[in-house]
This record gives structure tokens, C-alpha cells and sequence, in this order.
């Protein structure tokens, strides 16, 4: 870089930073001047606020005043007074007491008795009371808290303003036509100092009640003296020219405030409000302090800025080279990728293909550049597929799915397409691109594995139905050896004999049985069910397969019985047979798998259900295998079916059942304490 190249650079980074740091402070000093001048509206609007609240709280003691009807007498009017100010002292907590006083100052009738008789000098008061007069006067700051025990002080001591409490009297004129009488009211300051202070909190500035002669009732700011003249500073030079002002001042504690004032439209006093130009100012040297955080670090990038040019021009050359290579790229994959890609116009005319398109569709590149994409449609799809598929690439950008499209030799193949808009920086619509991914192998692939899946199903439906059919054929001998055991049982054997026999009997009902459970599950599998809609009476079936079991129970010393709950209602119906086939294996299982303590059964009906619980202490069920013993062929572990024996499908059957009725059946259960059989069935009535 050559010197005046050099230089020229210095130059232009030092009037850039000239120009910052001269902007910098233009804006701190439009900001301070901001400041200030929202802190004189601030002002302004607070003193238009407290204005208009003093002058309502006058307007409600007229009132109260002018509402004393002429024409009756002293104690008349004393009565109508007690009735009427206290309700109006009742609705103004701004007042301490309302009192009724005649020509010589003697409180005839108060809302606080203790004001009765008591004298009030009528002096003092702003205006100057005299005969004819109808306007309000108001007094100065008293001490004490009523007229009972005020004192009028003007101005009070330094050492007494603090010392209790305070209130400042007011007097209005009434005229009944035969007595001239006074209402005074005596009005408190503490109501108004708590107003000011929660609308304008002491750090900020306090708001001022005077007098138009100046005097200060009362005051937020706890370091004012009230009864005192010239507290507000130059308030009382400006509303000598006009009712209400703004401006910027130091009152005589030497704090420089913005001040508003506004006297009230109809009573001698006024408002003033004090803002802390200070508290102001310093608001705006926080402002610029977060300012200035952010705009150093811009003065310190400006120098820098010089530098950074020339290095920008070097980057740009480096992502042109970049984004050469980029797209190189990009288009070795357009042209290597197995899927086929195709660019078009936003009006859908296509522009470019790649070699996996070609390949794909058989069309070559030559042949279907210009053309629309529908040029492969199939006719498979209908008009509302395709306005779809327009709708949604229009709407959202995007589309994709499974389509059926058409080569060019007429064979069909299967594809996904995603179709999706390519936008510019400015979100211009440039082009679509749709990528098809050829499925047609797969598809093939996954019919036949449906076909598959079909023949399996038939061949289970079959195995199921031979299964239900030589069970049906089983039971018919069964039945025919049971009937020639028992036949056989009756007639003259030994006793040898005869106990052989028995284990025959047994070993055949057992047969029977498990063929009996073979047959329901294989109805069930073939969904062959049928299930009856009869009347049911709970009670007795619940007491007859209590009693069933009852001797086997006792047998291992373990306790069965039914719990004392309300009889059953009468009048449900159900499937008689299936309800006691599902208790009898619930119970049965609870019987062979508790060794001591209690079995408990228990049912009742309430929310349209019926429910019925079997309860044991037996060796229970682990977690992870209480859903698998539901299934068929399966006990909770391989060494019960060892030691009790069964087939496994008691709790298959049962569940299915349940849930052939529209209910469940659920376990709960702790290994080593017993489990809980629950089952849940829809109670019908009819």
C-alpha cells in the first residue's frame, strides 16, 4: 500500500470517527432534553390529576353543605345534619369530621360529639370570611386531629410538625333564612400525603396543596413546613399571571426540580408537583451508559473498517472460487445419484433431468425437456389426486407420496415422489424440483409377503379348526369310558379294584377336561363363540362354587370365603355358563397355587360395571410375568406346570371370554404374598 493510499485511509477512518463521536453526543443531548421535557409532562399530568381529585373532595363538602335544607330551626337542623353528614362523612375517608357552627363560631352539631360546643375563631381563613359570602375558605395547618382538641398554629413550629397529627379546617356558608350558619370540615392531610406518595414515590419528586395566598397546607415531601409561605418556590409568582404552568426551578432547599402547578377551577387552592430533575437526569445517564455499551464497540469496529475492506475483497474471491467447486459438485451428484431428479419452471415445464430419471422413465433428456411431468401420469390416479398434489406444492412448497407412473415402452412402475419449491433470496418463486425414488421392486416384494401372510393365517385358521374338530371327536369316547368306569364302579369289586377304577374315572375327567379347555380356545380362535343373554343370579352361583372348592381349600388348611357385601341386584342378565366357567378357573388356580392362609372372594356392581374379585396368599406372580400368563399354553414359570399341573390355557380362555362380554380380567400381584383376580364386565339390566 503506497503512502497516499496510507493517508487517505487515516483521513477517512478519522472523519468516519468524527462523525460518530459528533453524532454520539448529538443524540446523549436530544435524549438529555427528552428527558426533561417528559419529565415536565410527567409533572404536568400529575398536577392535573391531584388538581382534579382536590377539587372533587371540595365539591363533595359543598355539597354536603348546600344539601342542609333553609327555613328550620337550630335543632332541626342539628338533626338533619347528624343524619346527613354521617352518611356523607361515612363515603369520604379524606375527611376526620363534618360540624355545624353559627354567627359567633360555636359548633352546634357535629359527626364528632366532641366537637360540640367547642368555639372556632372565624379568622385565619383564606379568603377573609365576611357576611354575604358563599365560597369556600380555607384555613391553615391545625394541630390535633379534630376541632375538639386542635390548635390553630400559623405557621407551626419546626419542633411540633412531627409531633402528631394535623388537619386543616374548611368553612362554607349556609344560609337557612333566619341564622347565619357555618359547615366546617376538617379535612385530612394524611389521606392526601398517602394519595401523592403511592402515585409519586418520594425519590422522584412529592406533590404541594397551597393556598392562592401561597400558604402551604400540606406537603408529600416530609422536610417541607407547612403553614409556611414560599415552600413551592416561584409557584406563587407564576399563578399570579396564569392558572396553571410548567417550568424549571431550585426551591429554597436548593434541590432543582421541574415543577407543575394548576390551581383548582373553583376553590382558592391549587396543586403543585416538584419532579427531582436529578432522579431524571440520572435515569438519562443509565440511558446513556447502555448507549454507550453499544456504541464504542461500533467506534472501535470503524477502526478496523479500513482493514476489513480489503480482506472482504479477498473472502469474495475465495467463496467465488468456493462456490464454483460447490456447484461442480452439486452437479456430479445430480448426475450420480440412483434417483431420479427433475428441474422445472414455476409454470411446471421441465428444464432439467438427470441420468437416474432416464434410466428410470426411458425417456432421454432431449425428449422431455419443455414437456409438463404429466406426460408420465398412469391413469390410475384420479382428477383429486393430481388437484392435491397441486394444492399443496402451491400452499406449503412441498409435496410427496407413492405414485403409479407410466415409461415410455407403456410398463408401469411405482415411485415416491417429492416435489418440493425452490425460492430466492427474496422468496421468489425460481423453480421445482422433484426427486423419484423407484419402488417397484419393493412393491413387488411386499405383495408377496402379503400373500404370505394370507396363507399363514389360513393355515392357522385350519390347524385351529382340526384342532376344534378332533377335541369335538375326543370328548365322544371320553364320554363313553367315563359312563363304563362308573358303571363298572357299581357293581361288586375289591377294594383294589375299585381303587383303580377311581384313578381310571380320574385320569378320564382330567382328559376330559383339558379337551373341554382345547375346544373353547379353538372356538375362540375361530371366533365361533356365542354367548347367551340369560338371567343371572350371583348370589347363588358365587355361594355354590364357594362351596365347590370349599373342601379342597380347607384340605391344605387354607380359608375360603365370601366377603360380607350387600346382596347383588336382582334383574341382571348375562351368559350363566361362561361367568361360572371363568370363577371356576380364577378360584381353581387359587386353591392349587395357595399353600396356607385365605382365599376371598368378593363382588359388587357400581358405574353400569360388575365386578368381582378373587383374592389369594399364594406364591404369586412376578411382574414380568403377569401378562404371560394369559396367554395360551403358559404358566408363570415352567416349575408350576410341573408341580400343579394344567394345561395353561384356564387364564387364556378366561380373558377371552371376559373380552367376548365387552369387560376384562386383570391381575395384581406380589410374589410370595398372593395375587388379585379382577374381573369387569358391563352390567345389563335387561
Amino acid at each position: 500500500m503506497s503512502i497516499h493510499r496510507r493517508s487517505a485511509l487515516f483521513v477517512v477512518l478519522s472523519l468516519l470517527i468524527a462523525g460518530w463521536l459528533g453524532a454520539y453526543a448529538f443524540t446523549l443531548w436530544r435524549l438529555r432534553t427528552a428527558a426533561l421535557d417528559n419529565g415536565i409532562e410527567a409533572a404536568v399530568t400529575h398536577a392535573r390529576n391531584f388538581e382534579k381529585h382536590l377539587t372533587q373532595t371540595f365539591e363533595m363538602i359543598e355539597l354536603a353543605a348546600v344539601g342542609l335544607a333553609p327555613g328550620q330551626s337550630t335543632d332541626s337542623v342539628s338533626t338533619r345534619f347528624s343524619e346527613q353528614m354521617n352518611d356523607a362523612l361515612r363515603k369520604t375517608p379524606y375527611l376526620r369530621s363534618l360540624s355545624l357552627i353559627d354567627e359567633q363560631g360555636r359548633i352546634l352539631a357535629s359527626t364528632s360529639p366532641g366537637n360540640v360546643g367547642r368555639k372556632v375563631a372565624l379568622r385565619g381563613f383564606f379568603p377573609m370570611i365576611s357576611d354575604d359570602s358563599l365560597i369556600m375558605h380555607i384555613g391553615s395547618l391545625w394541630q390535633g386531629r379534630d376541632l375538639a382538641d386542635g390548635i390553630a398554629e400559623t405557621p407551626l413550629a419546626d419542633d411540633r410538625r412531627n409531633n402528631g397529627p394535623t388537619f386543616v379546617p374548611v368553612l362554607r356558608r349556609i344560609d337557612n333564612g333566619k341564622h347565619q350558619h357555618w359547615i366546617v370540615a376538617a379535612l385530612n392531610p394524611e389521606y392526601f400525603t398517602l394519595h401523592f406518595s403511592q402515585l409519586l414515590p418520594g425519590e422522584e419528586g412529592h406533590a404541594q396543596i397551597l393556598r392562592h395566598d401561597g400558604l402551604l397546607l400540606l406537603s408529600s415531601n416530609p422536610q417541607d413546613l407547612p403553614g409556611h409561605a414560599g415552600a413551592a418556590g416561584q409557584v406563587t409568582e407564576w399563578l399570579a399571571r396564569q392558572e396553571s404552568g410548567s417550568f424549571r426551578q431550585t426551591l429554597p432547599d436548593g434541590n432543582p426540580v421541574l415543577s407543575a402547578y394548576r390551581a383548582s377551577s373553583r376553590f382558592p387552592t391549587l396543586v403543585a408537583v416538584h419532579l427531582s430533575q436529578n432522579t431524571i437526569l440520572e435515569r438519562w445517564r443509565s440511558e446513556a451508559r447502555r448507549i454507550s455499551l453499544v456504541v464504542l464497540p461500533i467506534l472501535f469496529a470503524l477502526s478496523g473498517a479500513a482493514f476489513l475492506v480489503w480482506l472482504r475483497q479477498r473472502r469474495l474471491e475465495e467463496r467465488e472460487r468456493e462456490l464454483s467447486s460447490q456447484r461442480k459438485l452439486a452437479a456430479s451428484v445430480f448426475a450420480a445419484t440412483n434417483n431420479g431428479v427433475f428441474l422445472t419452471t414455476p409454470q411446471g415445464d421441465i428444464i432439467a433431468v438427470n441420468p437416474a430419471f432416464e434410466r428410470i422413465t426411458g425417456y432421454s433428456a432431449s425428449e422431455v425437456l419443455g414437456r409438463n411431468p404429466r406426460l408420465l401420469a398412469s391413469g390410475r390416479h384420479d382428477k383429486a389426486f393430481y388437484r392435491h398434489m397441486w394444492e399443496s406444492i402451491q400452499s406449503v412448497g412441498h409435496w410427496d407420496g407413492e405414485i403409479i407412473n407410466k415409461r415410455k415402452d407403456g410398463t408401469l412402475f411405482h415411485g415416491i415422489v417429492n416435489i418440493n419449491a425452490v425460492l430466492d433470496d427474496h422468496g421468489q418463486l425460481k423453480h421445482y424440483v422433484g426427486v423419484t425414488v423407484d419402488i417397484t421392486e419393493r412393491k413387488e416384494y411386499e405383495s408377496q409377503l402379503l400373500l404370505a401372510k394370507e396363507r399363514a393365517e389360513a393355515a392357522s385358521l385350519a390347524k385351529t379348526t382340526f384342532l376344534a374338530t378332533i377335541s369335538h371327536e375326543l370328548r365322544t369316547p371320553m364320554n363313553g369310558v367315563l359312563g363304563m368306569t362308573e358303571v363298572l364302579l357299581r357293581s361288586p369289586l375289591d377294594e383294589r379294584q375299585r381303587r383303580q377304577l377311581g384313578i381310571v374315572r380320574d385320569s378320564a375327567v382330567s382328559l376330559l377336561d383339558i379337551l373341554n379347555q382345547i375346544l373353547d380356545y379353538s372356538k375362540i380362535e375361530a371366533h365361533n363363540l356365542q354367548l347367551e343373554h340369560l338371567p343371572l343370579d350371583l348370589n347363588n352361583l358365587i355361594r355354590d362354587l364357594s362351596a365347590l372348592f370349599a373342601p379342597a381349600a380347607e384340605a391344605k388348611g387354607v380359608h375360603l370365603h365370601v366377603l360380607p357385601h350387600a346382596p347383588l341386584p336382582e334383574g341382571l342378565f348375562g351368559d350363566p355358563l361362561r361367568l361360572r366357567q371363568i370363577l371356576t378357573n380364577l378360584l381353581s388356580n387359587a386353591v392349587k397355587f395357595t399353600r396356607a392362609g385365605e382365599i376371598t372372594v368378593d363382588a359388587a356392581v357400581s358405574d353400569g360395571q360388575l365386578r368381582i374379585r378373587v383374592c389369594d396368599t399364594g406364591i404369586g406372580i412376578a411382574a414380568d410375568k403377569q401378562q404371560q400368563i394369559f396367554e395360551a399354553f403358559t404358566q408363570a414359570d415352567g416349575s408350576h406346570t410341573r408341580e400343579f399341573g394344567g394345561t395353561g390355557l384356564g387364564l387364556s380362555i378366561s380373558r377371552r371370554l371376559a373380552e367376548a362380554m365387552g369387560g376384562s380380567l386383570t391381575v395384581d400381584s406380589t410374589p410370595g404374598q398372593g395375587s388379585r383376580f379382577t374381573l369387569s364386565i358391563p352390567a345389563h339390566f335387561s
